[in-house]
């Protein structure tokens, strides 16, 4: 069965066109809407058989077409006219004697930090006199015998 090439004979697939009632109807065939003013007053319907082929027609035009995009996509990548791939760039090459330059200057970069370093001397730990010792802890022991007190006056 050949393409419907109007649709006036993909109506003529599914219903009579001498019925006397017309409105506006939604035609569904092989999955598109059409809005056509069709005879509605009573749907004969054809036969299965022949809804079949009619759907069976219109599943073949999507696949053809669906074929033809899929042939152009593959010419396109078959013929290189896509998308162009950014250009490599360019290596910049440097002299032997230009890497020596550049070795020699980050030594002397690294040799003068380690250098700043020992020249600065760790500060010595402060320690503290046993003298202070003593009196701190004499200190912390009268707070402590203070607080007692308070909270046994409060308890009474």
């Amino acid at each position: 069965m050949a393409p419907a090439q109007s649709l006036a004979q993909l109506c003529a697939l599914i219903c009579h066109p001498w019925l006397p009632t017309h409105e506006l109807t939604k035609l569904a065939l092989c999955g598109f809407w059409l809005t056509y003013e069709l005879p509605c007053y009573t749907w004969p319907v054809k036969s299965d058989h022949e809804l079949l082929k009619a759907a069976l027609v219109g599943y073949q035009h999507e696949v053809d077409q669906l074929q033809a995009r899929m042939a152009e996509i593959r010419r396109e990548l078959s013929t290189g006219q896509g998308p162009a791939s950014a250009p490599e760039p360019l290596r910049r090459v440097m002299s032997a004697a230009g890497r020596r330059r550049i070795a020699a200057a980050q030594r002397k970069r690294w040799a003068e930090q380690k250098a700043a370093k020992r020249a600065v001397a760790p500060a010595k730990k402060r320690r503290m006199s046993a003298a202070g010792r003593k009196r701190i802890a004499a200190a912390t022991r009268k707070r402590w015998a203070e607080y007692r007190a308070r909270k046994a006056a409060a308890a009474r």
